[in-house]
């Protein structure tokens, strides 16, 4: 675990403590229009990557994503739909979406060994600047959000540090169930430096009566949250240890980024439209 700052005693001190000035980049991903606004899709088949009407958290579409054993791309067996932040250094950003995962999701009796990875904040090259995949030092994620699908129960942990071997939660967990829609919400300030800080929590439960969850400390966890001065991308969907024999399945709905968090719930989504231009999907060419 990297060296962190002691936690202060509230979100509101650790938000005066830094200081930042920069609000992030706004983005909705509602999939009410496919994949637009989206940077790219990482799918090894055609139906690992798909848009169905049901389950959904909110309109008509969400996405499912699917892994079946061999599914290799990206140097992985994994299923991920991406978003390319433009949030460096000095911002500060909020993170929402839902999550569903099956009743019938197979177990593991060690989710720590064969660890499964829901979401991921990755760093990448500065291709503006000549920077290149090919010779971009390779790193794990620095935030990442782990599925622990013990066979007593169904729970999610947090991971957050740079060079924390894949696997590796030190937050949480926070218990789930299979087959409800599970809202998920990040609170990050960017830094290259120890003034970083993670806040995460879970909301659960029937729709009528969510309860939520906190992953980290009050204040949050801090520490350094970018490698680079240049932005992370985010990554949702799944990402596996290679000897699981199972095919995955999970869905996703409305991924929702913002600087605030009254910017990111649901009765104040606004749309926007992504510098991305529609249908212009690319492929990531190295990262983990």
């Amino acid at each position: 675990m990297p060296d962190m700052d002691p936690p202060v005693d509230s979100i509101e001190e650790q938000i005066a403590l830094h200081g930042r000035p920069l609000p992030a980049s706004t983005f909705v991903g509602s999939f009410e229009d496919g994949f637009e606004g989206w940077t790219s899709l990482e799918g090894a088949q055609e139906d690992s990557i798909v848009l169905v009407s049901s389950p959904v958290r909110t309109g008509n579409q969400s996405v499912r994503i699917r892994v079946r054993p061999g599914d290799y791309i990206q140097h992985g067996n994994r299923a991920e739909i991406t978003h390319n932040l433009e949030d460096s250094p000095g911002t500060e950003g909020w993170y929402a979406w839902s999550l569903y995962i099956p009743p019938d999701y197979p177990t593991v009796a060690d989710p720590t060994r064969q660890w499964q990875i829901l979401c991921q904040w990755h760093d990448q090259p500065d291709l503006d600047t000549g920077q290149s995949w090919d010779a971009f030092p390779p790193h794990n994620s620095s935030i990442a959000l782990y599925l622990l699908n013990y066979p007593e129960n169904t729970s999610i942990g947090l991971g957050v540090g740079t060079n924390l071997p894949k696997g590796t939660w030190q937050y949480g967990p926070a218990r789930v169930e299979k087959g409800e829609w599970i809202d998920i919400l990040f609170h990050i300030g960017w830094s290259t430096g120890q003034d970083g800080f993670v806040n995460a929590s879970v909301e659960t439960g029937g729709l009528e009566t969510r309860q939520t969850q906190v992953l980290t400390p009050l204040g949050g966890v801090p520490g350094r949250t970018l490698y680079y001065e240049y932005g992370n991308y985010l990554k949702l969907g799944m990402y596996r240890e290679p000897s699981i024999d199972f095919v995955s399945t999970v869905y996703l709905d409305e991924l929702r980024c913002g600087p605030t968090q009254e910017s990111v719930t649901f009765r104040n989504i606004v749309s926007s439209k992504s510098e991305v231009e529609e249908g212009n999907l690319r492929r990531m060419h190295g990262g983990t």
